[in-house]
């Protein structure tokens, strides 16, 4: 919230070692350049109206395109305003026969005394909510958690004593957990803010296989000189409440929010300038896991594993009373990239160039046993290879690519080799994005993949038998058939493939079971515009009709779909409890 008041007392208050992060009540806020610009716009309005009945009609007309079109454009058309609110007070008068030059000075006036009116209410009114606020801050503000200037700051742990710096007893503590039990290896979030993000370089990809492609990204990631600053280094503040938002969006969530879960999860944050040793851990996104629109990825950023994990090792090792790099599941890498806004995650053990003979073992005493039958409607007699492209992983790669099995078993696993990464832009997420990015990023690469429910192309392009095969795919002539050929990782846990090897007009319907989950039936969405011809997959049912699937694009209400919603409590349960 933003208040002349508060900008004064802070313009005089020297930057304290230790900030204290604060939950405010649900205030609505006024944006004083929002307020102006619509009470300059509705002044400007009402004024053409009464200069209107002298001028002709196309004069009204541009005069009003002219001020709508500045009010969608923003600050700029006040400021074009003022000067000409400035050439009127120097020409004196405006009075005179009626024309468009005279009628478009006057509005200016009009325009400007709008806006100061509007922007000055709106900050007026914050200042009001500000010192209310303050004045009953006992009863209105609750501690989130207080930050210290240092690399690593443990800011919520099931086992207080963990805690960087403890609520006071002055303090509403936002969270109240007395659980019973308290985990010894809570599932753990790391916040980290991003130094610099790599820059997109011109690389002639249709000629290149995709090992050449990555052995050039390599290099260019060892060199810290094709790096560009990341905005979120210098704003701290913007950092922290990036953090809280984040924490506000777990929390409510009907799975990660519930007590027996959200108890037991603990937050780290890193803000370190030097992290990453003059390079970065996000990059602007080349080539990699999806096939999609190009249109939709040129504006997106990405995690670069490799960094990530030598960085936040790094900084974890550095502060003693800080956690080890082996108790994390998830991180979360925060930017403030000002072009590339959309956001990213790699699963848990993901890592680039992995092949399929790097797919663990089955071995039930790492995890908790979980058994899965895809697509249980068709007869299991029946070849499925005619009717659904389904993946069943076992303990053995030939049966892990076979169709026509019953069901398979699978583990949640306790520990994941490579955490999960988020590369997550605080300046353009929603609520949503929060929680999707974490949904992506806590399921696992080998044991169940929650994939996006917006497009219909994703697949592991570099999960093949040999580095050798990989490099066909890109030979020419060959290209279309590889990325069009059926997904070859272990499976999607809410997707299943179909219509891949038929050709067109060839239709296989979306059937109504879409899977069986530990002795539990879940339906298919049929409703979903997977159920049209041209989508090559389809998704499990949602929770109600008029909400969307949190994996789906959705306007308005939105939850994760009952399948995704007990295999991601499945997973966290064994994760909190593992031993």
């Amino acid at each position: 919230m933003f208040s002349i008041i508060r900008w004064i007392i802070n313009l005089f208050r020297a930057e304290p070692d230790e900030i204290t992060i604060r939950r405010l009540p649900r205030l609505h806020v006024l944006r004083a350049n929002l307020v102006g610009l619509a009470l300059g716009l509705l002044v400007v309005y009402l004024a053409l109206i009464w200069e209107a009945v002298p001028l002709p009609w196309i004069s009204v007309l541009l005069l009003f395109l002219y001020f709508s079109i500045g009010t969608y454009l923003g600050g700029i058309s006040v400021v074009l305003s003022l000067f000409l609110f400035i050439v009127s007070l120097r020409l004196g008068s405006v009075d005179g026969p009626p024309t468009t030059t005279l009628a478009l000075l006057k509005l200016s006036r009009w325009h400007v005394l709008g806006y100061l009116f509007g922007a000055l209410f709106a900050l007026t009114y914050n200042d009001f909510l500000f010192v209310v606020v303050n004045l009953f801050k006992e009863k209105y503000l609750k501690t989130v958690f207080h930050y210290k200037k240092q690399v690593c700051n443990v800011i919520k742990a099931p086992d207080i004593t963990e805690v960087t710096r403890l609520v006071g007893a002055d303090e509403m503590p936002l969270y109240d957990y007395q659980p019973r039990h308290i985990s010894s290896h809570p599932y753990t979030i790391v916040f980290v803010a991003n130094p610099r993000v790599l820059k997109k370089f011109d690389y002639n990809i249709p000629d290149t296989t995709s090992m050449e492609f990555q052995n050039a990204l390599d290099i260019r990631r060892a060199d810290a000189v094709n790096y560009d600053p990341d905005p979120m280094m210098q704003d701290l503040p913007l950092f922290l409440r990036t953090v809280d938002r984040a924490l506000h969006s777990l929390e409510r969530d009907d799975v990660i929010g519930r007590p027996e879960i959200w108890s037991q999860v603990r937050i780290v944050t890193i803000f370190d300038a030097d992290i990453a040793g003059g390079r970065g851990m996000l990059e602007e996104f080349q080539r990699g896991l999806f096939l999609d629109d190009g249109s939709e990825v040129d504006n997106m950023i990405s995690p670069i594993d490799s960094e990530i994990q030598s960085a936040v090792q790094a900084a974890l090792s550095e502060d003693s009373g800080c956690i080890s790099y082996d108790k994390v599941d998830v991180i979360y890498v925060l930017s403030a990239h000002v072009t590339h806004d959309r956001c990213s995650a790699h699963f848990s053990d993901y890592y680039e160039n992995r092949l399929l003979s790097d797919i663990p073992a089955y071995d039930p005493t790492k995890g908790q046993v979980y058994y899965m039958d895809v697509d249980p409607a068709v007869p299991h007699a029946i070849q499925k290879d005619d009717q659904i492209n389904v993946h069943r992983p076992t303990h053995t790669l030939p049966s892990a690519l076979d169709c026509c099995s019953a069901y398979f078993l699978s583990i949640h696993e306790h520990r994941s080799e490579i955490p999960g990464t988020i590369a997550l832009n605080a300046l353009s997420n929603r609520s949503k994005t929060y929680v999707h990015e974490f949904a992506h990023a806590m399921s696992s690469l080998f044991t169940g993949m929650i994939v996006d429910e917006y497009f219909d192309r994703l697949r592991l392009g570099e999960a093949v038998e040999s580095e050798e095969d990989e490099s066909k795919c890109f030979d020419e002539g060959v290209e279309k058939d590889c990325l069009d050929a059926p997904d070859i990782a272990p499976y999607y846990l809410n997707k299943i493939v179909r219509n891949w090897h038929l050709p067109p007009p060839a239709v296989i319907p979306v059937h109504r079971i879409f899977c069986e989950y530990n002795g539990e039936i879940f339906c298919s969405d049929r409703d979903h515009p997977s159920a049209e011809e041209n989508w090559l997959g389809y998704f499990p049912n949602r929770a109600a009709k008029e909400r969307g699937c949190i994996m789906d694009r959705t306007i308005g209400g939105y939850q994760f779909d009952p399948l995704i919603s007990t295999f991601m409590y499945d997973r966290l349960m064994a994760k909190i409890n593992r031993p």
